[in-house]
């Protein structure tokens, strides 16, 4: 089959291709395709009402683009647009060649919506994979349009890579698909070829101008590859989308889809139509004017010459009518309304009113039968989600004496004094969140009994003027030169004589222009305004944001997906991710909808084009708003209007702006007062202006405003300032303040300058966790700068935020930021300087938290000498980082020499502090948990609880910060054997540590681990087991390494548990992990390396392995003697069981010695009552008879184990 082709001597151009080339900017303002349509009838002085029809779209859709062209550009006329166009280079273009050959594509589109019309077989489905490129998506876009509009179903589908069509091709079978459009790069073509045997398939190759891609159909069959012959002359068809051969090889791709149509006489029509359109060029505009006006009536009347016998039908319908308005007009017969003149202040019209076209009873019907009249209602096509609460509240404004709008509508007996009243309610928000919808959900509910319902759109003056003369036609006013003084006049004088109605008044912008057309009683009126500034007699109620279940569920109808099976983990971040806000979620679902693709696939457009998204203007059928970023230019503009009209600077824009690139959560006014005082040094009274500024935002409904008058601005307005922000600068224009780092760098100083702000521990840390997301929402939006001369005044932000995020438990992030914060340092002040060991002192306490000791300890000794050169060797930042290195030294298995480190780092503290100050507290925590290391226990605990004190005072008692020391004081008080009162102790800092943090924090794991160790000291394994078993699996989640060493901590305290309960083998098992990590991190002679041989002796000792416990256990002997000394408690705990070996391989007179040396280090260690020292003195009478070899049985049967050595860890 050959392609086909028409060649004109006037060249002609498809839309799609002029717009690629020429048209996608105009003096460098981006424009969508069917923008420029738009501005192409514009040009050629076509009305909105003309446009509609020459496009055939609506017209509320027509007003749609041409709000979205005059944001874009400012102009407030269609002259100012037409200048805009001549301005530019581009007005001859849209007028002598883009003009002609959009009417080309009309009358063609006009034969594709023919051939869908007579087309009787199944919609074919096709999906499109295209491969990125940006100048392949105006043709690829008019094509699916035009596949489209001839009843082909297109699902479309980006890929970011060249993707082989083999790949994608079991995906497509699955779905059903009829054929795929593949569509790639020329250059591509051949690596396509080497993919598969082109040859084989069934293949339609479309191609495109040289700088567009290729358009590959293929069609499915059972069997792809393969499927049919070499020799078969179909095999492959290439048909040539250049100029005006795209409409003709699209006839013939019509003609392949469905061989059994015939199209040949629309071809025909067309190429008729196209040709005479040409051969009389010099007359081509005048035609053009006239066929845009009146081309749907040519072809009503071509409708009835071909089908006369429609002559019938419309006949029948137009006799309908008649009857039906003969019964409207019998049903309403019209009533006079007497002049009024008294009650208005001023005379009516001068002629007697005519009569009424809507009846509406005098008296209020009470009945639930009351048939109410309704005007200018707008429809409602859309299921109404979720806001029963604001409904039921508007009711209740309404109706103060009623109780409820959905049980009460219809039922509750009005009074005459509620009549003879005028209740009015607004509902007040930002442009978007849903203020219309309610009003409609309200007035369109059924089992109202309002006698009358009307709707008047109010957004400007001449629109409502317009409005009320139509509504006065109505009700009988009868002058030809209507006055809207004497109209509004007649409308009150009518509604206070006809009472029981309710009005609605939508987008109100502010009350002097509503004002004088409010009527003065007898019924109710509704509101809806972005403006938060009315009287006290205007009850208002507050829009606010969705919630995430009212959003899931609008999403759900709105696309007619089952999400709750398939995608609501997506539909959750969508919903997140557009702020729950009514317009962005409805404009999402109509995209997703209208172009079949799933939530996920948006999700991911959405990330990568979200300014223009959310300037498009999709949005469900039948629904009148304009797009999202359209909504809130309406309401920047008028800030910028009233700030011009005043002649004031730009104040409040400047200051949305700043908020734009802040977080979209609390802005407190400190940081604003802040944030002025740097940008605006001349203003005599900040706080003063502050109040005017956030006053007139909060006006326009752009900001929200809490009860301790802070702010918060919407996330999608703060991505629309930031957009424009840098888009009218691109244009040079002076509404926004300067975007240059000067202004960025104030930005950030100012926030960063209260961040530091301090008064006392506990506000400062509460007050930077709030500032925290500001500060990382201004740092992410500076990274993604070209311009970073002004990078170095990031180091003590970045640093700061890493200090945060440290004191949070968050590791991960803080070291990220500090490694950030090091990288700038070191490049501007290189490695020695004492801003680079400022930063890497903080990110060596990360290290150590992490367990990366070595990294940790490698740090500090490197910065230490710096700090001292720096500051002098008394100094307290000298101290903080002696108290650091101490705790490297503490992990890596040497704890003698870390206590003399922080002994030293003590001494610099009290020598520069007051003895309550709180480094002085911080350092007295960690000497605590050095002598809880070296086994002194008693001097844990007085060390730990002085500096619970110091803590109180500055944190109170339900901080994580005391329950951190709680813990420690408990450890010590379970080595010291009193388990009762470290339980109660443990169990306290478990309680606050979950007030503030999720149960799977690491500290909630280390009180768990200690918690354990109480219980078996008490005699309960099994719950000991469970909260053993629950720290070990928040420890396996948080530090996601098997091997870390508190994993290997809490392995030893669960052996022990095993032990207990006779797990032996389970045991040995979780003890050689243990011991293996140990030996790794510390070497073979901590402290820890011991302990494990001990509870591995005790295991091998219980199943027979005497010999090989008794070698255990002499190796840890040694370890502990060395790591504590001769005469401490844990050296005790080997004798006593290197005792009980000798006792098993009967060498009396060694047990007896080692039992000796034990018994006197727990009696001077315990004293004479403690259950460790009644446990050596019974060892001790055992063997002063070892000729009973039944009482050494019992013995070893009832033997329990020493655990106190399990409260280091």
């Amino acid at each position: 089959m050959r392609p086909y082709f028409f060649m004109q001597e006037n060249e002609v151009i498809p839309t799609h291709e002029i717009y690629a080339e020429k048209l996608t900017q105009i003096r460098d303002i981006k424009f969508t395709p069917r923008e420029i349509d738009v501005i192409a009838c514009i040009v050629n002085s076509k009305r909105p009402s003309e446009i509609a029809c020459f496009l055939s779209i609506s017209k509320k859709t027509v007003s749609s683009y041409i709000s979205q062209i005059n944001g874009k550009i400012g102009a407030t006329s269609p002259a100012q647009v037409i200048n805009f166009v001549k301005e530019s280079d581009k007005f001859t273009i849209i007028k002598t060649e883009y003009i002609p050959n959009l009417y080309i594509r009309i009358i063609f589109e006009e034969k594709l919506k023919q051939f869908q019309k007579i087309k009787k077989e199944s919609s074919l489905c096709c999906e499109s994979n295209q491969q990125t490129q940006k100048n392949v998506r105006p043709l690829v876009a008019q094509l699916k349009n035009h596949l489209k509009q001839s009843g082909i179903h297109i699902r479309g589908r980006n890929t970011k890579d060249y993707k082989p069509i083999i790949d994608l091709m079991p995906d497509l079978k699955s779905k059903n698909i009829d054929y795929a459009i593949y569509i790639m790069p020329r250059d591509l073509v051949n690596v396509l070829k080497g993919d598969i045997n082109i040859k084989s398939l069934k293949t339609l190759v479309l191609e495109s101008s040289k700088n567009s891609g290729n358009i590959i159909f293929f069609q499915f069959e059972k069997k792809i590859i393969n499927s049919i012959s070499e020799k078969s002359p179909n095999h492959q068809l290439i048909l040539s989308l250049e100029r005006e051969n795209y409409y003709f090889s699209f006839f013939g791709l019509l003609k392949i889809f469905y061989p059994s149509i015939g199209i040949n006489n629309l071809i025909e029509e067309f190429r008729k139509v196209y040709k005479n359109h040409f051969d009389c060029d010099n007359n081509f505009l005048s035609n053009l004017t006239n066929k845009i006006t009146y081309k749907n009536f040519d072809f009503f009347l071509l409708l009835l010459k071909k089908r006369k016998k429609w002559l019938w039908v419309f006949s029948m319908l137009g006799l309908i009518f008649c009857f039906v308005g003969m019964f409207i007009f019998n049903k309403y017969k019209p009533t006079r309304v007497k002049e009024d003149t008294g009650s208005s202040g001023s005379s009516a019209s001068s002629s007697p009113p005519s009569e009424v076209t809507v009846k509406v009873d005098n008296k209020f019907n009470r009945s639930n039968d009351v048939q109410s009249v309704s005007w200018n209602l707008p429809r409602q096509d859309h299921i109404f989600v979720g806001r029963k609460k604001l409904l039921n509240e508007l009711y209740a404004k309404l109706h103060p004496a009623s109780s409820s709008y959905e049980t009460c509508l219809g039922k509750e007996q009005r009074d005459k004094h509620e009549l003879n009243t005028l209740a009015i309610s607004a509902f007040t928000g930002l442009g978007g969140i849903g203020k219309t919808q309610l009003a409609l959900q309200y007035i369109h509910h059924p089992k109202h009994p309002y006698s009358l319902r009307a709707w008047f759109p109010a957004e400007n003056i001449d629109q409502l003027s317009q409005k009320y003369i139509e509504f006065a036609r109505t009700i009988g006013y009868s002058e030809e030169k209507p006055s809207i003084k004497e109209v509004i006049i007649y409308v009150k004088n009518w509604l206070t004589e006809h009472p029981g109605w309710l009005l609605v008044y939508d987008n109100v912008n502010i009350y002097e222009e509503i004002e004088p057309f409010l009527p003065e009683n007898g019924g109710y009126v509704i509101l809806t305004t972005r403006n938060q500034n009315w009287p006290v007699k205007f009850k208002l109620l507050s829009v606010d944001i969705m919630t995430e279940e009212e959003s899931i569920n609008l999403v759900k109808h709105l696309t007619q997906r089952d999400i709750e099976k398939n995608e609501k983990q997506e539909t959750k971040e969508l919903v997140s991710l557009l702020g729950y806000l009514p317009l962005a979620l409805a404009q999402a679902s109509a995209y997703i909808q209208q172009n079949q693709i799933t939530i996920s696939e948006y999700l991911d457009l959405y990330k990568k084009y979200e300014q223009e998204l959310l300037a498009e203007g999709t949005l469900p059928k039948g629904t009148n708003s304009l797009p999202v970023a359209t909504t809130w230019n309406i309401s920047l503009a008028s800030i910028l209007k009233e700030s011009k009209s005043h002649k004031n600077p730009l104040l409040s824009l400047d200051l949305l702006t700043a908020c734009s690139y802040m977080a979209p959560e609390t802005i407190t006014r400190q940081m604003l007062v802040e944030w002025l005082k740097r940008v605006y040094p001349d203003l005599h009274s900040p706080e003063l202006v502050l109040n005017k500024i956030i006053s007139q935002l909060w006006s326009y409904s752009l900001i929200s405003i809490d009860e301790n008058g802070d702010i918060t601005v919407h996330r999608l307005l703060q991505s629309i300032v930031r957009y424009q922000h840098q888009h009218t600068l691109e244009q040079k224009e002076i509404y926004y303040p300067k975007l240059t780092s000067k202004w960025y760098y104030d930005l950030l100083e100012a926030i960063h300058t209260r961040f530091c702000y301090e008064t006392q521990p506990l506000k400062d840390e509460i007050h930077r966790r709030n500032l925290l997301p500001h500060l990382q929402s201004l740092v992410k939006h500076y990274n993604s700068w070209p311009d970073k001369s002004t990078e170095k005044s990031l180091i003590h932000i970045l640093n700061d935020i890493g200090i945060i995020f440290y004191q949070m438990d968050n590791l991960i992030s803080a070291k990220s930021y500090h490694v950030h914060a090091l990288r700038i340092s070191e490049e501007y002040y290189g490695i020695n300087h004492i801003e680079t060991a400022l930063i890497l002192a903080d990110l060596a306490a990360v290290y150590g938290w992490l367990g990366q000791s070595k990294q940790h300890q490698e740090i500090l000794q490197g910065i230490l000498k710096i700090f001292q050169d720096h500051y002098g060797k008394d100094h307290p930042k000298v101290a903080k980082v002696l108290n650091n290195l101490a705790m490297t030294y503490t992990d890596l298995g040497n704890p003698r020499y870390a206590k003399s480190i922080l002994e030293e780092a003590f001494k610099i503290y009290i020598k520069n502090y007051d003895e309550k100050h709180l480094e002085v507290g911080n350092i007295l925590t960690n000497l605590g948990v050095m002598y809880l290391c070296l086994g002194e226990a008693q001097a844990a605990k007085n060390s730990l609880e002085r500096a619970l004190s110091i803590h109180e005072q500055y944190y109170g008692k339900t901080h994580p910060k005391i329950a951190r020391t709680l813990g420690d004081i408990g450890r010590s008080y379970i080595a010291l054997g009193n388990s009762k009162q470290a339980k109660e102790l443990l169990e306290n800092a478990l309680l606050i540590f979950k007030q503030h943090y999720k149960d799977d924090h690491p500290e909630i794991a280390k009180v768990l681990t200690a918690l354990g160790v109480v219980y078996l000291d008490l005699g309960n394994p099994k719950i000991a087991k469970e909260f053993l078993e629950n720290s070990l699996n928040i420890k396996e989640k948080f530090y996601n390494n098997p091997d870390h060493q508190q994993m290997a901590r809490t392995l030893i305290n669960l052996s022990a548990v095993h032990l207990i309960l006779k797990n032996n083998k389970l045991a040995i098992e979780l003890l050689n992990k243990a011991l293996k990590i140990f030996r790794q991190d510390y070497g073979n002679d901590h402290s820890h390396v011991a302990t494990a041989l001990t509870l591995l002796a005790n295991a091998n000792m219980v199943i027979g392995n005497t010999n090989q416990a008794k070698h255990q256990l002499e190796t840890a002997l040694k370890i502990k003697k060395q790591f504590y000394g001769e005469t401490h408690p844990e050296v005790a705990m080997t004798l006593f069981y290197l005792g009980e070996i000798n006792i098993k391989l009967k060498e009396f007179i060694l047990a007896n010695s080692l039992i000796d040396q034990c018994h006197s280090i727990f009696l001077q260690a315990y004293g004479e009552n403690d259950k460790y020292t009644e446990n050596a003195m019974i060892l001790k009478k055992l063997l002063t008879d070892v000729s009973s070899q039944q009482k050494i049985k019992e013995y070893f049967k009832n033997r329990s184990l020493l655990l106190r050595q399990l409260s280091s860890f």
